[in-house]
């Protein structure tokens, strides 16, 4: 069964097409980016070439509970990854992939700015 989910899962990449992918998760990094940074949220290498851009951020924001908010975004079953650095500053990551809608994406948004 998991080898076939794997094939099924590569043909879809291979039907989408590897390169509307990665355009596509440009895009998306454009349309969240900017409207994390306005409401105050540090995205760590934001401004990197695009060369070495992907479609996961860490983001932190000051005097925000982060393990706080991952748990009320688990809750809404969105899904973000809460990170720990070695000096023990946490950082959420967001992996939004080719298949997420915008809506989606603006609901992720507006949890992350209402808090």
């Amino acid at each position: 069964a998991g080898t076939a989910g794997l094939k099924a899962a590569f043909d879809l990449l291979l039907e989408v097409g590897i390169e509307n992918i990665a355009a596509e998760l440009r895009r998306k990094r454009g349309y969240i980016i900017p409207r994390l940074q306005t409401e105050g949220w540090d995205v760590i290498n934001h401004d990197a070439p695009e060369t070495n851009q992907g479609g996961m951020y860490s983001l932190t924001k000051e005097g925000v509970n982060l393990p706080a908010l991952h748990q009320c975004l688990a809750g809404e079953k969105i899904t973000v990854s809460l990170r720990t650095d070695r000096a023990g500053s946490h950082y959420l990551r967001l992996s939004p992939h080719f298949y997420n809608t915008d809506a989606e994406l603006d609901t992720v948004l507006e949890r992350m700015i209402t808090g």
